[in-house]
């Protein structure tokens, strides 16, 4: 309820969930909250990494819903979105071929590998190149971004990087608490001893390489 009063008009949100809970999660929360009107996608994000079970099939997917407070007026940029390639080029002749084609609601995109290159030790970090397509479609320059489960801080990465992209003035709140990080972790090796301290830690380098700013408020 929180995220649907903060939501401006033309706003959408993004919810996140695995295959367990996504349904429960549409019917007996979302539906309600937005309306069935309210729901524009359900985004399969799909990727093929970590072990495979043998005794059904694999499940190498997360479910990202989609809702829009207003169905006739809601922002989607659509050619802002990153192109990608057809699957048949030859069967769309060579300019469009190399221009791309808008992703579907199936979206094809790694995890963020343990140990990567962009990896800040967060168990569940969401890929840079997922929140960057969410950004571009779904925001405007001078926009407010909130992201109430910050984590890795991935969400105000993406916001300052699509401003760095078309000159925009965006904020991200990117809300979090002290929980803290496991032990033995990568995280919790390189002293980042909570969750916040991995979000911090990683918004500031952003804010020095890239710009924009940080500000930091602790909430009782």
């Amino acid at each position: 309820e929180a995220a649907y009063d903060a939501l401006s008009p033309t706003g959408t949100l993004y919810f996140h969930v695995d295959y367990r809970e996504v349904h429960y999660c549409k019917v007996l929360l979302l539906d309600p909250l937005f309306g069935r009107d309210g729901f524009l996608n359900e985004v399969i994000w799909a990727y093929d990494y970590g072990a495979r079970t043998r005794r059904r099939w694999p499940a190498k997917h997360d479910n990202i819903l989609v809702y829009v407070k207003s169905p006739r007026r809601y922002t989607f940029n659509a050619d802002a979105v990153d192109r990608i390639p057809y699957m048949a080029p030859g069967l769309v002749g060579s300019e469009k071929a190399a221009r791309g084609k808008l992703p579907t609601d199936t979206w094809w995109h790694t995890i963020v590998p343990p140990g990567g290159r962009e990896s800040t030790g967060y168990a569940t970090q969401k890929p840079l190149g997922i929140l960057r397509r969410v950004i571009a479609a779904s925001s405007n320059p001078g926009d407010t971004v909130l992201d109430f489960f910050a984590g890795s801080g991935t969400t105000g990465h993406a916001v300052a990087l699509a401003n760095l992209a078309d000159g925009g003035t965006r904020r991200c709140l990117s809300v979090n608490r002290a929980e803290p990080t496991r032990t033995g972790s990568n995280a919790h090796q390189a002293g980042l001893l909570t969750v916040a301290d991995i979000t911090r830690a990683r918004l500031r380098a952003v804010a020095e390489q890239v710009g924009g700013g940080f500000e930091e408020w602790h909430l009782p």
